[in-house]
C-alpha cells in the first residue's frame, strides 16, 4: 500500500496490510499518496493489490531474480492462476453528508502480465455517486 517508510511508492510489507478491510485517505490542499491525502480540488487515491499465492519459485542457479513477468513464468503460471476480483466501496465524507460508489474491478487489467511483468489501470471514470 502507500506510504512505504523508504520512499517508494508502495512496499510490501506486513505493517501495510489492511486489517480492518478498511483504508483511508485525508482531505488535503493537494493530493500525496505516501502520506495518504487526497487533494481538495480533485485528486488521486492509489491503492496496489497483491496476488500472493501465485506459485513458488526456487533456484541455485540464477544470481539475481528479477521481479517481473520472467518470474510469473518460471513458476510456470497461467494468466487463468493470476485473474482475481476485487469489491469495495468508495466512500466520500463530507461535514454534512456521504457520497458512496461501488467498485469492482477484474485483475490484473491486462492481457500479457506474464510478458510485461507489471500492470497498472487508472480509472478516472464511470462511477457514480451516490448520497448515503
Amino acid at each position: 500500500m502507500p506510504n512505504s517508510l523508504e520512499g517508494r511508492l508502495f512496499s510490501y510489507d506486513k505493517e501495510y496490510l489492511l486489517e480492518e478491510n478498511k483504508l483511508t485517505y485525508r482531505g488535503a490542499s493537494k493530493s500525496n499518496t505516501k502520506t495518504l491525502e487526497i487533494g481538495n480540488q480533485g485528486g488521486t487515491a492509489v491503492i496496489r493489490f497483491s496476488n500472493t499465492e501465485v506459485g513458488d519459485y526456487i533456484s541455485n542457479e540464477d544470481e539475481e531474480i528479477k521481479h517481473d513477468g520472467s518470474l510469473l513464468a518460471k513458476t510456470e503460471a497461467q494468466l487463468d492462476d493470476l485473474r482475481f476480483n476485487v469489491e469495495f466501496d468508495f466512500i466520500i465524507h463530507l461535514k454534512n453528508t456521504s457520497y458512496i460508489s461501488h467498485i469492482n474491478v477484474e485483475l490484473p487489467c491486462t492481457t500479457n502480465l506474464i510478458e510485461e511483468g507489471t500492470a497498472s489501470e487508472e480509472i478516472t471514470d464511470g462511477f457514480v455517486f451516490k448520497r448515503m
